[in-house]
């Protein structure tokens, strides 16, 4: 009760960093009254200091905005996403000086920064910076930095969503066989294959898959998908994924005792030598094959293809692969769930005088 008495601010909610420190002040005000304490206190000068620094941290300029939404993001996301928000915020600084004073962020600066980096990448491509860009500059309203959001009004550009590709069975044999003979890297280059296309993993997963993470013997294998320190599943939850009497036995054949499954170079086990190493593997592979040229990610798509094609549902392999919500897959996957044969218990063409056995006769409108 006294901890709610003490806290409790009734008449105006806090709503920006200014407003919260405000109240800290006051609550330590308070305090220092309640329990007779004295300014020299240890732990209220701990409070006055964590005060000053706050206020220290408000930033003035566009490129200060985005220093600390990276900082105050450092550990509340996963590790690629503030990579990719580092990455994509920074950018915008070629466009916008990161010396802008963050009052004088307007709409137009977005849109002519858009139409900048239209002349040189595609439209998705500079959505996918737009978006950055405003859930930092939400973060600078709701932080109290910007008074008003600069972003309001502006639109993302219109873009045609890439169809998306994948192998047919044919060319998956091909592929696998291709990998088991590349000539540099055949047992990295078919494991990593083979644990994209039978498990529908995206990179990073394959990347940090460990032989311990698999249950290869007995009558029922499975995989299991975790998070691990530095480098979180999409959805920040762990799941298992049965694997197929195929991919146990490439699995079996390449077992080791322990590591990484994918182990790149030798010398460091379960690292690349550099980051595009996967990707040209890739493309080498790929290419030897005489396949469609797809991307590394349509792999997963080429699994999930495969077990709606067959018939498997939809909430098996949005499980399989990772999604928080089976409606997530219906809508990547729609075009393989467009037909159903119960279609076919509509027939208007059938001659009246010709009834089949079990049917009644049809309902006339009045």
């Amino acid at each position: 009760m006294l901890a709610t008495f003490e806290v409790s601010h009734p008449d105006r909610a806090i709503a920006t960093v200014a407003a919260l420190d405000q109240f800290r002040r006051e609550l330590v005000v308070r305090w220092e009254d309640r329990l007779g304490l004295g300014v020299d206190d240890p732990a209220l000068v701990h409070l006055h200091s964590k005060g000053a620094a706050m206020l220290a941290s408000v930033p003035a300029t566009f490129g200060a905005l985005i220093a600390q939404f990276l900082a105050m993001h450092q550990g509340q996301v996963r590790d690629g996403t503030l990579k990719g928000y580092k990455v994509r915020l920074e950018r915008w600084t070629k466009w916008i000086p990161a010396s802008t004073p963050l009052a004088g962020l307007t709409s137009d600066m977005l849109r002519v920064g858009m139409q900048r980096m239209n002349a040189t990448m595609k439209p998705m491509s500079v959505n996918s910076f737009y978006r950055a860009l405003k859930v930092c500059l939400n973060y600078g309203v709701s932080s109290g930095f910007l008074k008003e959001a600069p972003h309001r009004g502006v639109k993302p550009l219109k873009a045609i969503k890439a169809e998306t590709k994948w192998w047919s069975p044919k060319e998956v044999t091909k592929v696998l066989a291709a990998a088991e003979a590349d000539e540099r890297d055949p047992e990295d280059a078919l494991l990593i294959f083979a644990l994209a296309l039978y498990l529908g993993l995206r990179r990073g997963e394959i990347d940090r898959m460990q032989w311990s993470d698999l249950t290869l013997d007995g009558e029922e294998p499975v995989a299991c998908v975790r998070s691990v320190e530095g480098a979180m599943t999409k959805s920040g939850k762990t799941r298992f994924i049965p694997i197929s009497d195929e991919l146990q036995a490439i699995l079996v054949r390449h077992r080791q005792r322990a590591g990484f499954v994918v182990r790149g170079d030798r010398k460091k086990r379960g690292r690349w030598i550099y980051r595009y190493e996967a990707q040209k593997l890739f493309r080498r592979v790929t290419k030897a094959a005489g396949v469609t040229k797809i991307r590394f990610h349509d792999m997963r798509h080429t699994f999930a293809s495969f077990m709606l094609g067959k018939g498997v549902p939809v909430f098996k392999v949005a499980r399989w692969l990772g999604h928080a919500d089976s409606r997530i897959t219906e809508q990547v996957y729609a075009h393989l769930l467009t037909y159903d044969a119960d279609i076919n218990v509509l027939r208007l063409g059938r001659v009246p005088d010709d009834p089949v056995e079990g049917e009644s006769e049809a309902i006339q409108p009045t």
